[in-house]
């Protein structure tokens, strides 16, 4: 941001200043209760919500990732 800023690009400051970092809408106990149990498949399916979750632009919703992306 110093950097943007020493270069007067302050409209990309300001943007940078004003997002919110989006929080991952699913938990450990949201896929519990969908029967997904801790072992070594946990991770992969956890890996592949996240990367559904990253390719929607992180705009994919719990109940879309849990029942969309989740049976797969």
């Amino acid at each position: 941001i110093e950097l943007l800023k020493y270069q007067y690009h302050l409209h990309e400051v300001q943007q940078l200043t004003d997002w919110t970092i989006p929080n991952f809408p699913i938990s450990a106990g949201m896929l519990a209760l969908k029967g997904v149990k801790q072992g070594p498949n946990y991770k992969i399916i956890l890996n592949e919500l996240r990367q559904a979750w990253k390719d929607s632009h992180f705009k994919a919703t719990e109940n879309e990732l849990l029942t969309e992306i989740l049976p797969k």
